[in-house]
């Protein structure tokens, strides 16, 4: 299974003709604990299907993989499958995705639909999504990730490594670490390299370069682009 999705034409051929009977077995490289398939490849194995074959092979995956998936798929995709699913399901999902996906998500629906999914929503997640829509569409706060990764400069790097083990889950926001007051207020920011080179037993002020390049939350997703471009940045 390791190779099949880099394959294409005629395998991939026979892939999708598979799934539109009903037999998802050449998705199982995706459905393993340590899956040999990425859910960007899985994406684009069903993009050519009927919607009623995409639903089945997605109902397929348990809900640790549809968290995975869904990102991937086409906004139309993803909102045929959310109608189709469950609401238990559905505000299972919608929880789980990152902010910045989930807000995408919200933002392509319109009216009712759009209600209703909010009420799907922890209260948590429902008061960032309300404010975030606040903003314009074409600003940085429609693509923001909120569960970025924060410590305190008086930790040591030893400390701040285990806060992050036990308060920040694994996502790409994490490849950033930010450094921030006593009232949340952003100091700096250190890249994860600099905690694992230096020694455990430092200050995390002691590693800081005093140099943090920040967008405002009004700027728009081209002076984002810009700046990312120019500063050679992974997060901002």
């Amino acid at each position: 299974m390791t190779d099949i999705f880099k394959l294409s034409g005629q395998k991939l051929k026979e892939l999708r003709d598979k799934i539109r009977k009903g037999d998802f077995s050449g998705l199982l490289g995706f459905t393993k604990e340590k899956p040999t398939v990425h859910a960007a490849e899985v994406s684009a194995l069903l993009e050519d299907l009927p919607v009623e074959n995409v639903l089945a092979a997605f109902n397929s995956f348990p809900l640790s993989k549809q968290i995975q998936v869904f990102p991937y798929l086409e906004l139309p995709v993803q909102e045929d499958i959310f109608q189709d699913l469950p609401n238990e399901r559905a505000a299972a999902l919608l929880n789980a995705l990152s902010s910045d996906d989930r807000l995408t998500f919200l933002s392509s629906l319109k009216g009712i639909d759009r209600s209703a999914a909010l009420d799907l929503l922890s209260n948590d997640n429902k008061k960032t999504t309300h404010d975030l829509l606040g903003y314009p569409e074409n600003s940085v706060a429609r693509i923001l990730n909120t569960d970025f990764a924060t410590v305190s400069k008086d930790m040591t790097i030893a400390e701040a490594n285990e806060h992050l083990r036990k308060y920040h889950k694994d996502s790409e926001a994490a490849n950033v670490i930010y450094i921030v007051d006593k009232n949340g207020k952003l100091i700096d920011d250190i890249p994860v390299r600099r905690f694992v080179l230096n020694d455990p037993f430092k200050r995390v002020e002691d590693i800081l370069d005093g140099f943090c390049t920040r967008l405002h939350i009004t700027d728009s997703k081209k002076q984002a682009v810009t700046m990312f471009k120019e500063f050679d940045r992974v997060a901002l």
